[in-house]
């Protein structure tokens, strides 16, 4: 069924941010890190919305919400609308915020972000994979992108 297949994503993105999570404190940590994240319009524009007129970057319920932990303070965090591209783009504070969401408590983690900028031509997914050179998943709702220099050298050119 589409619930239990629901269910099987989210297991399996769970057991993948816990090894995230533990491959992360073991690399050596790069200067600043860079992150692609998918503002997921598909299930809400009022939320891709609230994340671009507020400058933040936000998920919503386990183990998606968990992701906005891994950022950063002072790491790049690029919004990517499904159809768009990077739509925005931000620094993190480092600092996780938690609200309600749709009346369901703590289902919300977000960060705001420094340096907030709207692109006022968002950058296609082909444009991304023409920069980097390689292939990008953007199903995801984050997922780090280490080579992230070049797309912000191009976006501030």
């Amino acid at each position: 069924t589409k619930e239990n297949l629901h269910h099987v994503k989210a297991e399996i993105e769970k057991k993948e941010l816990v090894e995230l999570g533990v491959a992360e404190e073991t690399e050596p940590q790069m200067a600043a890190g860079f992150h692609i994240l998918n503002t997921n319009k598909a299930h809400s524009d009022e939320d891709s919305e609230w994340m671009l007129g507020k400058g933040i970057a936000a998920a919503f319920y386990d183990p998606w919400k968990w992701n906005i932990n891994r950022i950063k303070s002072n790491e790049v965090v690029f919004l990517y609308e499904n159809g768009k591209g990077i739509v925005a783009y931000g620094r993190g504070t480092g600092e996780v915020k938690i609200r309600d969401h749709h009346g369901d408590k703590d289902e919300c983690h977000f960060q705001e972000l420094g340096g907030f900028k709207i692109l006022e031509k968002p950058l296609s997914a082909a444009q991304i994979k023409k920069i980097l050179d390689r292939n990008v998943l953007f199903l995801r709702t984050m997922s780090a992108m280490p080579d992230g220099q070049k797309i912000l050298a191009f976006i501030e050119g």
